[in-house]
Order: C-alpha cells, then sequence, then structure tokens
C-alpha cells in the first residue's frame, strides 16, 4: 500500500492508527498483526464494515494484508481527530454517556449485520469535531466476538473518565457491558435515558 505523508496518531506493538494521503486523497490506516490463514476473513469482514453506515464508525475505503510481513492494513475516510488514548484529560460523565450513545449505537449497528469488530480500544477510537463533538471507530479484527465489542466500550469509556468517581448507575452499567450481560443496543438506549436524567441535574446544581 503506497501512502506518502504518514503521520502516526497511535501504535502500540504491531497494531498502529496513522493518517497519510493516497492518490491524493486523505486517509486514515489501521494496521494489526493478521496471520497468512485469517486474510480471507479479514477481507469479509472489511466489506461487511463497508456496508455498515453510522455516524461513529469510519467508512472502509479498501484492504489489504502482507502475507510475508504478517500485518494487515485497513484503508479508512479521513476523520481529523485525536485517539481516546492520547487525551489527557478526564470528561464530565454527560459527555460520558454521549460517548458511551454513540460508541455503543455504532456497535449495535454492527451486530444487527452479524459483524463483531473485535477490535474496540482507545488507540481505535477517535474524538472528532465534524461539526459537533463525537467519537468515531476506527478498527476492526480478523477474528472477534460481541463479547470483545461491549468489554471494548467499557473500557473506553472508563479510560475517558480518567479514574474519575462515576456514579452508581453508570458504573452499574459498564459492569453489565464488561460481562456481556447486555447487548449494545441496551447499553445505547440505557446511556440515552440516563443522560436525559443528568442534563436536569446539572442544571439545578448550576
Amino acid at each position: 500500500m503506497c501512502v506518502q505523508a504518514k503521520l502516526i496518531l497511535w501504535q502500540q506493538g504491531p497494531s498502529a492508527l496513522w493518517s497519510g494521503v493516497k492518490d491524493q486523497r486523505p486517509v486514515l490506516v489501521v494496521e494489526q498483526a493478521c496471520g497468512i490463514a485469517h486474510g480471507p476473513a479479514l477481507r469479509t469482514r472489511h466489506r461487511l464494515l463497508s456496508e455498515v453506515q453510522h455516524p461513529s464508525l469510519a467508512r472502509v475505503l479498501g484492504a489489504g494484508w502482507s502475507e510475508r510481513a504478517g500485518i494487515s492494513n485497513l484503508l479508512l475516510e479521513r476523520v481529523p481527530g485525536v485517539p481516546v488514548a492520547a487525551i489527557p484529560f478526564s470528561v464530565t460523565e454527560e459527555v460520558l454517556l454521549g460517548a458511551l450513545e454513540q460508541l455503543a449505537g455504532a456497535i449495535a449497528a454492527c451486530h444487527r449485520r452479524g459483524l463483531a469488530l473485535g477490535s474496540v480500544h482507545s488507540g481505535r477510537v477517535l474524538l472528532s469535531r465534524r461539526p459537533e463533538t463525537t467519537l468515531v471507530l476506527t478498527g476492526a479484527a480478523p477474528h472477534g466476538s460481541e463479547e470483545q465489542d461491549l468489554a471494548g466500550i467499557a473500557k473506553v469509556c472508563r479510560e475517558l473518565a480518567h479514574q474519575e468517581v462515576l456514579s452508581k448507575p453508570l458504573q452499574l452499567l459498564l459492569g453489565a457491558l464488561e460481562r456481556g450481560q447486555i447487548s449494545a443496543e441496551h447499553a445505547r438506549r440505557s446511556a440515552s435515558a440516563m443522560r436525559g436524567q443528568v442534563v436536569p441535574e446539572l442544571r439545578k446544581a448550576g
């Protein structure tokens, strides 16, 4: 894959997220370890992901892998943003509930089509402003499960909180996600309902 102007946004071991230019078009690229046997499965997942339309999923433009290097490449639309892993500050609970609603909604859209991303973590979630602030998922593993996706959403939310004390309802919701006791769609609806309750409380306190 010939990509110019490579700018690494996040890297850990063989996995990386970086931006660049391909055929005079700005793109994002997700790199991850991929055994030779996973090539066809990876292509299938990328095709399925490209069919899912959701504002919190980066659109898939192409995919490939190097058998020699054992690295897969997922070519995505360019989404300006900062990986959650690089954000040094904590967010309010209202913002956190909005993040959970967005991410769970994107995962639910995938699960409805029988697709588990299997790679939801803070290095592959971008905090973007296009035009409003939103979170965007940027990855897909050659293999994965819905349980991994749900646990990944919860972990990303906890990292956004930066060890801040969370309310008991939110702690219970994240705990249920981590244990795979609820679906992504259930989590989306719960976060939406809780956000509607948090905002009036904040206004009252102000």
